[in-house]
């Protein structure tokens, strides 16, 4: 395992060659955990152990900053898709169920275990439930045995916040493209993940 130690010196080698670092804060869960999980917390669930310490926006964007990092270096990645899975028993919902694998693919994106933001307000349009992880602060849904780690504007919102908060340099998004572009399946206008971060950041 490689030590904290060995973290903190190449953090500071990087550092003295970039302008900025991009944080990829997502990905922390996928279908290939076997087990439900949310792939953008922004903090560890409660009595989180082990690993699940580690896996969430605050512990990485600390990790950062305790190795040297200058907050005005540090922009903070945030997902335009969601993470899908496909529950062994639809009748068990909550995080860390078992899992078959990946989620149905998109319509449109076309890849197992993934929808873009879009599809997502599409799949919820027809039906299934949304629930909010209050410590977490993101949402994931399920629809029979489909269960979909995202973020909604809700999120993206608190998670700007905390890029206030926090004194970072910015904000990423991966990818743009993934974003309601059209306004078309959202309802919500052109890009409303995009438009939710530049709002909650600008003046």
């Amino acid at each position: 395992m490689i030590s904290q130690e060995f973290c903190f010196v190449a953090v500071t080698i990087t550092l003295s060659a970039v302008d900025y670092i991009c944080l990829m804060a997502y990905d922390f869960h996928g279908d290939w955990d076997g087990v439900t999980g949310h792939m953008t917390s922004l903090y560890a669930p409660r009595n989180a152990r082990g690993m699940e310490v580690t896996h969430n926006v605050h512990y990485a964007v600390n990790f950062w900053l305790q190795g040297g990092c200058p907050r005005e270096k540090l922009v903070l990645g945030l997902a335009a898709y969601g993470r899908s899975y496909t529950l062994q028993n639809a009748q068990y919902t909550g995080l860390g169920e078992a899992t078959d694998g990946p989620g149905r693919p998109g319509p449109h994106s076309g890849e197992a275990g993934t929808l873009a933001f879009y599809e997502v307000c599409s799949t919820i349009k027809h039906g299934g439930k949304v629930v909010w992880l209050e410590k977490q602060k993101v949402p994931f849904f399920v629809n029979g045995d489909q269960w979909v780690a995202y973020e909604d504007l809700r999120s993206i919102h608190i998670k700007s916040q905390y890029i206030r908060d926090m004194n970072l340099a910015g904000a990423m998004i991966w990818d743009i493209s993934l974003d309601d572009f059209t306004g078309v399946f959202c309802g919500l206008g052109r890009f409303p993940l995009l438009t939710t971060i530049k709002k909650s950041l600008g003046p």
